[in-house]
C-alpha cells in the first residue's frame, strides 16, 4: 500500500499510474489516449487473469497451500492457455502496447 496525499492505495497498479503520472514518464500510461485505455486493458488482464494463477502454483510449489494434483495441473494448464494469448498478441512486437515500454510490459515481467 502507499499513503498519498493522506489516502491509501491499496492496488498496485494505481499506485504505479500515480508515480508515471506524477514523474516526467507520463508516456508509460501510453502516448494517446487509445494506448492508455489499452495499457488500462492489459494491467486488468494481468491483475485479474495472470496473477492469481501465478499466485496459485507459487503458493502450491512452495507448500504454502496443498491441492491436489488433478487442481494443480488444471491451474497450469489455464496459465499456459494465458501465456498463448500473450504471446499472440506480443508476436513480433516488443511490448503490449504501441512502440515504447509502459506499466503494463513492467507489470507483466514482475507478475
Amino acid at each position: 500500500y502507499a499513503l498519498i496525499e493522506g489516502s491509501v492505495l491499496n492496488d498496485s497498479a494505481a499506485i504505479a499510474a500515480h508515480i508515471v503520472r506524477t514523474s516526467n514518464h507520463a508516456d508509460l500510461l501510453g502516448k494517446s489516449d487509445f494506448e492508455q485505455a489499452e495499457v488500462t486493458q492489459w494491467m486488468d488482464f494481468l491483475r485479474t487473469e495472470t496473477l492469481p494463477l501465478v499466485q496459485a502454483l507459487q503458493w502450491f510449489t512452495f507448500g504454502h497451500a496443498s491441492c491436489s494434483t488433478v487442481e494443480y495441473n488444471e491451474i497450469y494448464n489455464q496459465y499456459k492457455e494465458n501465456m498463448k494469448i500473450l504471446n499472440k498478441v506480443l508476436n513480433g512486437k516488443s511490448f503490449l502496447v504501441g512502440s515504447n515500454l509502459t506499466i503494463a510490459d513492467i507489470f507483466f515481467a514482475i507478475s
